[in-house]
């Protein structure tokens, strides 16, 4: 007897059939949320890296506005996750899982942007953490997470590759020794981010839950050396408007909703789709910075921005989500 003739072989095509057609709206919902969760990302950390540029102009040091981050994040987070009452997400979090996300999300990526501030410009600097940051995704993406990349992902990786070629090659070429280190740990903060991102994506950690272990973590290490170092008596002596600015950009917007909305959408798209919001990032804050403090970019980063809002849009032309429904968390 034929499949055709078989009344059960075309009820399990037609239930397949019907599984296909009831999947690919919540695939079309999945990437709306996934991109409505980028674009926070890339808006969320284009407002903080213009709101630091003009924090560094009046005055702050960029341990500063890191401590900002964390004193503001950490109580925030930790009010948020007990009104959700997720306590049995963080239950189900290994210690050695807590540690690594707070290790590479947390103190290390503090510390080399806090050393890397002081050593090379701040400007150049932050192009160099974004580029390596979209590289180190892409390729940790395909290592770690086993994603593949593509043709069009691949020629994003290579368009973003070459803009950190033409970072660190200029860096190289100033010939100081200190602006060199620098660099090197800009580079060294974006390869941090980018193994936070991969293993929060490989361990299926809750984003919420992820961000509030790095805060508290942070706050307790980097801000007690910060408190110890300082005290108060810094911030003190910023005008009420200016501290206020450094609270909302950096504490609200690039240090909770950003991070957050970039680890969804990487659940959502899958981390190499997610790393175009780091590459476009630059180009955002450029525009922020042009509006506010009429800071225009050189030509050569013009070009850098341009290369990285090239690999965007290639990564964006394989846009597609990782599952056919929206993840619970």
């Amino acid at each position: 007897m034929s499949h055709s003739s078989d009344p059960s072989y075309g009820k399990i095509v037609q239930n397949a059939l019907l599984s296909f057609q009831s999947e690919e709206p919540q695939r079309r919902t999945a990437v709306v949320s996934g991109l409505l969760h980028g674009l926070l990302a890339t808006l969320g950390w284009g407002i903080g890296l213009a709101a630091a540029r003009h924090g560094f102009s009046i005055g702050f040091e960029p341990l500063d506005l890191l401590f900002i981050r964390f004193a503001v994040s950490a109580p925030i987070l930790v009010a948020v996750f007990c009104v959700l009452r997720r306590w049995d997400r963080l239950a189900r979090t290994r210690v050695t899982v807590a540690a690594a996300q707070a290790f590479f999300g947390g103190p290390m990526l503090a510390v080399c942007l806090s050393i890397a501030g002081r050593k090379a410009p701040f400007a150049g600097g932050v192009l160099l953490e974004v580029a390596s940051l979209t590289v180190c995704s892409i390729i940790l993406a395909r290592l770690v997470l086993g994603e593949k990349l593509g043709f069009l992902r691949t020629i994003a990786l290579l368009a973003s590759t070459l803009r950190l070629v033409f970072l660190a090659r200029g860096s190289l070429d100033d010939g100081a020794p200190g602006v060199t280190e620098g660099m090197l740990l800009f580079a060294a903060a974006g390869l941090a981010a980018a193994a936070f991102a991969a293993l929060t994506c490989r361990w299926h950690s809750d984003p919420i839950a992820t961000m509030t272990i790095v805060s508290v973590v942070s706050l307790f290490t980097l801000g007690g050396y910060y408190l110890f170092l300082f005290g108060l008596s810094r911030l003190g002596d910023v005008p009420w408007p200016y501290l206020l600015e450094q609270i909302l950009a950096q504490g609200v917007i690039a240090g909770i909703l950003s991070w957050i909305g970039f680890l969804y959408a990487a659940r959502i798209l899958g981390l190499v789709t997610a790393s175009f919001m780091p590459a476009m990032t630059p180009a955002v804050a450029s525009v922020i910075a042009l509006i506010i403090t009429r800071e225009c970019p050189t030509a050569l980063q013009w070009l850098l921005i341009a290369l990285g809002t090239v690999g965007a849009g290639l990564l964006m032309a394989s846009l597609r989500a990782r599952r056919a429904v929206l993840p619970s968390a």
